[in-house]
């Protein structure tokens, strides 16, 4: 625990309201954030460059994998996720729809530049990623930008953080909240719910006419020999 509070998945969709008023333009990246700010809220995982550039209070952390080659190879296996939820029953689902949007531009939109038909394109999200990090680092100071990779552990944080290295949690291991097993469970379950959902249309009708026709066969009179 370094001291702050991460809007990060689940947190996104908490402020899913909030999120909504910045794409329709209602609000601005900086009233967004002080609105976060007033919640409780001092870290964010999908702020822009652009907005961090003009604010020189504030840190970046860049994380990278090991190479392009692993990111993608990384990002294949969590990309099936906007696969599932374009499938039925997902689009009928109130929340899912209004997620949607904002799904469908980071699966689709932002690692592929804007390119949606090459969001499963190999080379494509290779190119994409590495163009990312080198516009990144050429627009934050190094003074406040971390290139930051999962592997390097707590050190590198607590010291770009200027965390005292007593308060630095360094006998804690380091969290790995999307491993590839979990990731892959939690695709599985959303992916079987797309198959097995007539079964909560059909199963309502179909276990009373069950019953029905087994209680009727059972009260018919048998024929005598």
């Amino acid at each position: 625990d370094l001291g702050y509070t991460v809007i990060h998945d689940d947190e996104h969709v908490e402020l899913r309201e909030l999120y909504e008023w910045y794409e329709d333009g209602e609000i601005s990246w900086d009233e967004l954030n002080g609105v976060a700010g007033q919640i409780g809220f001092n870290a964010t995982f999908k702020t822009g460059w652009e907005w961090a550039k003009v604010h020189p209070e504030v840190k970046v952390i860049l994380t990278v994998r090991d190479s392009a080659e692993k990111y993608a190879e990384s990002w294949l296996k969590a990309v099936t996720f906007i696969d599932i939820i374009e499938r039925m029953p997902y689009r009928w689902m109130r929340n899912s729809n209004q997620l949607y949007e904002s799904f469908y531009y980071e699966y689709k939109m932002e690692t592929t530049n804007n390119q949606p038909k090459l969001y499963k394109n190999k080379e494509t999200l290779k190119q994409v990623y590495e163009e990312y990090n080198a516009i990144v680092k050429a627009n934050i100071p190094p003074e406040r930008l971390l290139v930051f990779n999962v592997k390097q552990g707590w050190e590198p944080l607590c010291q770009f953080l200027e965390i005292e290295k007593a308060d630095c949690p360094s006998d804690i291991p380091f969290p790995h909240v999307h491993d590839r097993m979990k990731l892959l469970g939690e695709n599985f379950v959303v992916s079987l719910f797309t198959y097995i959902w007539p079964l909560v249309i059909i199963l309502p009708f179909a276990l009373p006419y069950y019953f029905f026709f087994h209680r009727c066969r059972s009260h018919t009179p048998k024929k005598r020999t």
